[in-house]
């Protein structure tokens, strides 16, 4: 079970990619150039964060009214 510190530092990394993506970067492998990841971890980590907006209905929410 991973503790609070470790899922910080997971979402920082994941936040940190996702903006990078979100500017219109979105080859992981720039990404990965960019951040100094992996390129399997930048696809993780965009995998990840896709799941999680596309499950949270404040997004979905917030995406209708846009």
């Amino acid at each position: 079970m991973a503790t609070e510190l470790e899922l910080a530092d997971r979402w920082e990394k994941i936040n940190k990619v996702v903006d990078i993506f979100l500017k219109g970067t979105t080859n992981p492998s720039t990404i990965a150039k960019e951040t100094g990841f992996k390129r399997t971890e930048v696809q993780e980590y965009l995998d990840e964060w896709r799941s999680v907006i596309h499950s949270d209905r404040m997004v979905q929410n917030r995406a209708r009214v846009s």
